[in-house]
């Protein structure tokens, strides 16, 4: 990744600790089974974490407290919060504004133990964000991103390539496109020049799931459109769409609709039959996918294209 842009973003996220830090409230201490080596399991409360270890009670109200240094622990299983499972229930009912707030509020409540990898408070800053961007709020996304860095959130690396996707999101927000594309490119394979294939339009993406490749598609189609490089745009948009089978429905409609959006902008380009074929196909799927949602400009694609005659087939002049 690139060095001085990760270390903006990290300058970005300490010169906001101190609102955070301040603003942040401790919901009730989470019970906790933590296995300490060479000692049986054990249930705690857990108050923090930091460098020193595990702050922890036997008792609820965090009296009397003992630090157990992380090197000491085997195993931390936390007991989820109130209120997750509703979180994670608006997430999976695709309700993505609020799903966003309840988990906001998870990460806020406990960001004490925020640096604990995978904690409560971690994992609810990545479902957070995960959901801002699914809902459109891409500037919540940033600053959701700059929270969970001020409370020094630790993730497993499961999550870290798509925290790190994330920030690209925040550019849409703020409609850096160049930036953007920036960000993408750090995800890109060089394109090969030798061999008799030629090259394909765009780069391809590093070996990441396919979830992650569409949303990088999906992030450089909407940089290119801005930067009117429709061409590379339409094929990435296309792109979205294909791989995964499009599992992520929101990214899918998204995708569709860009395409078609180029495909209305470029008439010479629409004009010809095998595109028209193309933009008739794409403007049913739609309609097929999203219960006729497709918006009124695009009504002209559901028209079924009429062939143009040849040369052969005109009839002979009179």
């Amino acid at each position: 990744m690139n060095t001085m842009r990760l270390i903006l973003s990290l300058l970005a996220a300490a010169a906001m600790i101190g609102i955070f830090s301040q603003s942040a409230q401790s919901a009730d201490p989470l019970l906790a089974q933590i296995k300490v080596k060479k000692r049986a399991s054990d249930n705690y409360y857990i108050l923090a974490v930091d460098s020193k270890g595990v702050h922890c009670s036997k008792n609820a109200n965090g009296n009397p407290k003992t630090v157990i240094p992380l090197s000491q622990i085997d195993n931390l299983q936390f007991r989820m919060p109130l209120g997750w499972e509703d979180a994670m229930a608006l997430q999976q009912a695709r309700q993505y504004e609020k799903a966003a707030a309840a988990f906001a509020a998870i990460a806020k409540d406990y960001a004490a133990i925020a640096p604990f990898v995978d904690s409560p408070s971690a994992l609810a800053s990545y479902w957070a964000i995960d959901a801002y961007r699914r809902s459109g709020n891409y500037k919540e996304v940033n600053q959701e991103r700059v929270r969970a860095m001020a409370r020094n959130v630790s993730l497993s690396e499961r999550y870290k390539d798509e925290m790190e996707i994330f920030r690209a999101w925040g550019h849409i927000g703020s409609q850096a496109w160049k930036e953007l594309l920036l960000v993408v490119n750090d995800w890109e394979l060089p394109l090969s020049t030798s061999g008799k294939i030629p090259p394909p339009a765009t780069p391809p993406f590093k070996p990441l799931p396919a979830n992650l490749v569409s949303q990088l598609a999906f992030l450089r189609a909407t940089a290119n459109e801005h930067l009117k490089n429709d061409a590379l745009a339409l094929v990435d948009y296309a792109r979205v769409y294909t791989v995964d089978a499009g599992r992520e429905e929101g990214l899918t409609r998204l995708s569709m609709l860009g395409a078609l959006r180029l495909l209305k902008r470029h008439p010479e380009i629409s004009f010809q039959y095998t595109v028209q074929k193309q933009a008739h196909a794409l403007a049913v799927l739609f309609n097929e996918r999203f219960q006729n949602s497709l918006p009124k400009e695009f009504d002209s694609f559901l028209t079924p294209p009429v062939m143009p005659e040849t040369s052969a087939d005109a009839a002979p002049e009179k």
